[in-house]
């Protein structure tokens, strides 16, 4: 879970299985990303095949480390602006998702 300050920065608020890496990279990023994209459609986002994805943006390095293939960006608003947005995890399938 992220959270956009007021300011502009990003923070991790919560998280699960993301790498310490991974964390700084989201946090410091600059120009457009999945995130960035889910946020301007006001609504979730998905990409499969994410590292390369075009917007993965400035990213892809960290996307590659970390090992997602599938990412789905679900942005949440409070007052309006962008609160929070949520970014599955590595090998963990989404709910309803066939495992099998």
């Amino acid at each position: 879970m992220f959270i956009w300050e007021q300011d502009g920065n990003r923070r991790v608020a919560a998280s699960r299985g993301l790498s310490p890496s991974w964390i700084a990279a989201v946090e410091n990023v600059e120009g457009p990303t999945l995130g960035q994209a889910a946020i301007a459609a006001r609504r979730p986002v998905f990409s499969v095949g994410y590292p390369n994805d075009p917007r993965v943006g400035a990213l892809r390095s960290a996307v590659i480390q970390e090992g997602f293939d599938t990412a789905c960006l679900v942005p949440l608003f409070g007052g309006g602006s962008p609160q929070h947005f949520h970014l599955g995890t590595p090998g963990a399938p989404a709910a309803g998702t066939p495992t099998g």
